[in-house]
């Protein structure tokens, strides 16, 4: 998947790393390698900060709190600055948007989420491994050889907590899991020598006969009919809460895999509509789509088609629509919310006509709208201007 969250899974396993190799060697390039770390992390994805500061406060709850005074570490958090610094000025100069995309998350998706079932997805996420990762955490958090290592035990408990009073999604805990694999990897192999080492092979057809089983939902392994039909077959997917979106609500398919489809078919149906325009009137067309999924399937598969470029109401469409674009005459509209006909903007053009729709039943766009509309009034056009002036000012990007 296309997503910055497989770089957050890594930095924050190397800061991990960079702390627990310093413990055990004492060499303080480790310390720098955390710094850089956590510098390149904030870089790729701002929830990497809960990690680091729950690492701080393990730290600090540890014979380990020492680190904290040593002046290298001090200069290696300096150095993270320092990587992080350009995007801390960025933010600062265009009034943190951040922090409005933040507020707008929360309002919008994170609020829906089920603290129970986080907690219920950190075990089902790596099911297939799931006494290698418990192993390690147990061994961290009470073992006495485990005893250098105590931080982590607590800093997984404690961005754990954060992502729980956060109503954060299941997938942001992913990054504490591989080096608690490291950790239970060693104490299993170490506990099943000797006397115990027919356990392994248990353990072995544990993990691969569950992990295939798991794949069934992590990879699009059969085509989407198939696919919907076989979890409509195995009840134990809808009740896991595989097949359960951001709304809420089941479906046929993973929200992930429902994502894929019918991009394609959308932008070709656009450009169906806009290359039976004029030229005249080409060149008073937007496309505008409701959502940066769709406005950026539109943007990759739209260059054969050549049409112009998408608007959008989110994200760095919003940063590139042209500030006369409410002068355009005609607009072509992909909106996935089917009562938009309905609503009352429709009016306000001399003529609304529904051209098309997304037709296949498993795509999360299914039933979407391709709307062609004529002539905006003088009224939608100021209300249209002052709608994104709005949003403009919200996420202060053109400050």
């Amino acid at each position: 998947m296309f997503q910055p969250n497989f770089l957050e899974v890594f930095f924050w396993t190397l800061m991990a790393y960079g702390l627990i190799r310093y413990v055990q060697t004492r060499n303080r390039k480790k310390l720098y390698l955390f710094g850089a770390a956590l510098g390149l992390g904030m870089m790729s994805k701002y929830s990497v900060a809960f990690f680091g500061i729950s690492l701080l406060l393990g730290l600090l709850l540890t014979k380990e709190r020492k680190i904290l005074l040593n002046r290298h570490f001090f200069y290696a958090m300096l150095l993270g600055l320092g990587i992080f610094l350009p995007n801390l000025i960025w933010q600062y100069m265009h009034g943190f948007p951040v922090v409005y995309h933040m507020k707008e998350l929360q309002h919008q998706q994170l609020e829906k989420v089920s603290q129970a079932d986080f907690l219920k997805d950190q075990f089902l996420f790596n099911l297939p491994g799931i006494f290698i990762w418990v192993s390690g955490l147990v061994w961290v958090s009470f073992h006495p050889a485990g005893k250098p290592y105590r931080f982590i035990g607590w800093a997984v408990l404690i961005v754990i907590i954060i992502l729980l009073a956060g109503h954060g999604k299941s997938y942001y805990g992913m990054g504490a899991y591989p080096i608690l694999f490291g950790f239970g990897a060693v104490f299993l192999e170490r506990w099943t020598e000797s006397s115990r080492t027919l356990v392994r092979y248990p353990m072995l057809f544990f993990v691969f006969g569950f992990g295939c089983f798991i794949n069934t939902v992590a990879l699009p392994y059969l085509p989407p009919q198939q696919l919907a039909a076989y979890y409509a077959k195995n009840s134990v997917f809808r009740k896991l809460g595989f097949l359960r979106w951001e709304d809420q609500k089941d479906h046929a398919l993973p929200q992930d895999f429902a994502d894929m489809l019918s991009w394609e078919e959308m932008t070709e149906k656009i450009a169906k509509v806009y290359n039976a325009l004029d030229s005249g009137e080409k060149s008073q067309t937007i496309l505008d789509c409701d959502n940066y999924g769709e406005a950026g399937a539109v943007t990759y598969y739209g260059p054969p088609y050549h049409l112009p470029s998408v608007m959008g109401h989110s994200a760095n469409f919003l940063f590139w629509t042209p500030s006369d674009f409410y002068q355009s005459n005609i607009v072509i509209l992909a909106t996935d919310f089917r009562e938009e006909i309905h609503s009352d903007f429709i009016h306000e053009f001399r003529s609304a006509e529904v051209v098309d729709s997304i037709t296949n039943p498993y795509a999360r766009e299914f039933a979407s709208y391709i709307i062609l509309l004529k002539g905006p009034s003088p009224k939608f056009r100021n209300d249209w201007k002052a709608y994104y002036e709005s949003l403009r000012q919200k996420t202060s990007y053109f400050h």
